[in-house]
């Protein structure tokens, strides 16, 4: 008789990375990461206009396609959504530390210590708890 073999539990590999319109919370995620993690790196040097801002957002979702050739489904929705909440992002944060340096000193000291991947990582973690939060309000 033939041994009845088990296979390991796999879990079917997402076809894009944010499928849209239902991944549109992640993809928001992913821009306010971004625009957050920039405006750290940006501040207090560079002081761009919004143009230059969603110039960068731009720039930022063709290496995220790049880097991730499905990246999503729709790709000029998800690059008009990220641009949006990159650049007021980056403008709210910008304003933030004008307000408050001690912010940035210390927002600035902890993500330089990390790498990017890590840094993106802890900011996205955040982002999530605080949206979280707001739903359950």
């Amino acid at each position: 008789m033939p041994q009845k073999t088990h296979s390991p539990t796999t879990f079917p590999t997402p076809l894009y990375s944010f499928t849209l319109p239902t991944d549109t919370r992640l993809a928001q995620v992913e821009a306010l990461t971004c625009g957050c993690l920039d405006a750290i790196r940006d501040y207090p040097l560079a002081r761009l206009s919004r143009v230059e801002i969603e110039a960068q957002a731009r720039a930022r979702c063709n290496e995220l396609k790049a880097r991730t050739p499905r990246l999503t489904n729709d790709f000029e929705s998800f690059c008009r959504l990220f641009i949006l909440d990159y650049a007021d992002n980056h403008q709210q944060s910008t304003r933030h530390y004008d307000a408050n340096v001690h912010a940035y000193q210390e927002d600035s000291e902890l993500f330089e210590s990390l790498p990017w991947e890590e840094a993106s990582a802890l900011r996205k973690a955040s982002l999530l708890v605080m949206l979280a939060n707001m739903e359950v309000r």
